[in-house]
């Protein structure tokens, strides 16, 4: 049997999620400003539904979290490689957007009910890719 301070596994095991941390962390696009014209306040692509009609989707959180992982080890070529694919798919519609990458760490459950994040860090800062004539 597995001892623990407070209780005998298998018989109660419910302590185990008392050890694990709940900060979880992922990547997300700040829209700083929307063709030329600068956000007061400034939004997560998740909140700029009227310009991105794509901002719940899946695989826009997909290649958001690829370019915040390629932006934190500072992997230039697979960031531009990520930045061609996203841009015009789910920034497209608007003639320039300009960004931020951030990383964000939040409890889950807090951020469901108020809304917050524990920390947002600035990692990187980006003005969309000219259209290709």
């Amino acid at each position: 049997m597995l001892k623990s301070t407070n209780e005998i596994f298998p018989v109660f095991s419910w302590s185990l999620f008392t050890w694990i941390p709940n900060d979880f962390r992922d990547y997300a696009l700040r829209v700083i400003a929307v063709d030329n014209e600068n956000l007061h306040p400034t939004l997560y692509f998740q909140e700029a539904g009227y310009w991105f009609p794509e901002t719940h989707s899946m695989p826009a959180y997909d290649s958001i979290q690829k370019l915040g992982a390629a932006v934190a080890a500072n992997d230039a070529k697979r960031i531009e490689e990520i930045r061609q694919f996203l841009e015009p798919i789910y920034l497209g519609g608007v003639k320039s957007v300009r960004y931020d990458v951030v990383e964000r760490s939040f409890d889950p459950l807090e951020r469901w009910e108020c809304g917050e994040f524990n920390t947002v860090r600035s990692l990187s800062s980006f003005e969309s890719l000219k259209k290709q004539k």
